[in-house]
């Protein structure tokens, strides 16, 4: 402890420095900055859990940093033109799925019948 705030030092951390034991009000701040911050770059999930883990700690660290990152990666994919640009495919999927169940029907009922005799 240090006038007042808890340290930790670590074994796992690739860092010497002790790290800041995070009360849980804190925590959605320190993602946020380590994530969404201009200077925060992007080192892709590892990297930026490596990055907070070496200078913080909190039970579960990982898990929320992990929930975190799906969870804003999912805004921002659906914010964005993400939907505008998958609707014209999912369209032409649904209709190549939609003819290809016709066939599908057709070639039964041609089965059924030719099994039948009535060919």
């Amino acid at each position: 402890m240090n006038q007042g705030v808890l340290y930790r030092y670590s074994h796992d951390s690739e860092s010497e420095e002790a790290q800041l034991v995070v009360p849980s009000h804190e925590r959605d701040k320190i993602l946020k900055e380590h994530h969404d911050s201009p200077n925060a770059a992007h080192y892709g999930l590892d990297g930026t859990y490596q990055r907070i883990a070496n200078c913080y700690f909190w039970i579960e660290n990982f898990a929320q940093s992990t929930r975190f990152k799906m969870t804003y990666e999912v805004f921002v994919t659906l914010k964005d033109t993400f939907l505008q640009e998958i609707i014209p495919y999912l369209k032409g999927f649904s209709k190549f799925m939609a003819d290809a169940k016709e066939v599908a029907e057709m070639m039964k009922s041609d089965a059924t019948r030719f099994a039948q005799g009535m060919w």
